[in-house]
């Protein structure tokens, strides 16, 4: 979310959007450094980056593993529901779950083999290309542009597109943030409502 709200600020304000970026950025950086629990976090994660069974460990352990799993059949991947079965052989150190990749991409692409890649990405490119064409007709069109990016961005670390509930607010968001405006239809408080 703060990477699409940083985005939309330097769209929309240009090198003004850049100071304003940086300065939350300071903010946040000071705020995170103030506070004893968080700051331990922050150092936590670094080093659990070694350690297989933590939360980014497993993340590397499985990236690696399933990449080497992908590769065995390439093309059209191992299908739904497959993945624990094939992973956990091919594991030689614990890790904390094998239910997914942890990385959109990656599990898509085990899932579906890289004809399915290939289809997700045409996919999400006539996405952007028809948001695109939309921004001087629809004012929500760069909304849903950001929207779409931070999903894409989610997908590098979870497994957004298996999240029912992640997949249908991001996508019902876009939905009808791209549904053509008419007549200011989407505008509460029209000229001719004013005016009455």
């Amino acid at each position: 979310i703060l990477l699409t709200f940083s985005a939309m600020l330097i769209y929309r304000f240009r090198f003004k959007g850049v100071a304003a970026v940086l300065a939350v950025v300071i903010l946040l950086t000071a705020a995170v450094m103030s506070d004893q629990r968080v700051s331990k976090r922050f150092m936590k994660t670094g080093s659990e980056l070694a350690v297989s069974d933590s939360s980014m460990g497993t993340r590397l352990i499985l990236w690696e593993t399933t990449t080497r799993a992908i590769m065995e059949k390439p093309l059209f991947g191992y299908g739904k529901g497959n993945f624990s079965d094939v992973i956990k052989p091919m594991l030689h150190v614990p890790v904390s779950s094998t239910a997914h990749a942890h990385n959109s991409y990656i599990q898509y692409t085990f899932t579906n083999g890289f004809f399915g890649l290939v289809a997700l990405f045409l996919f999400i490119a006539a996405l952007f290309r028809h948001m695109g064409r939309m921004i001087k007709s629809n004012p929500y069109a760069k909304t849903a542009i950001f929207i779409l990016i931070t999903f894409m961005l989610e997908g590098l670390t979870e497994n957004n597109f298996s999240d029912s509930e992640v997949v249908m607010s991001a996508f019902l968001s876009i939905g009808v943030l791209i549904t053509p405006v008419r007549n200011n239809a989407f505008h509460f408080f029209s000229k001719k409502e004013k005016a009455a």
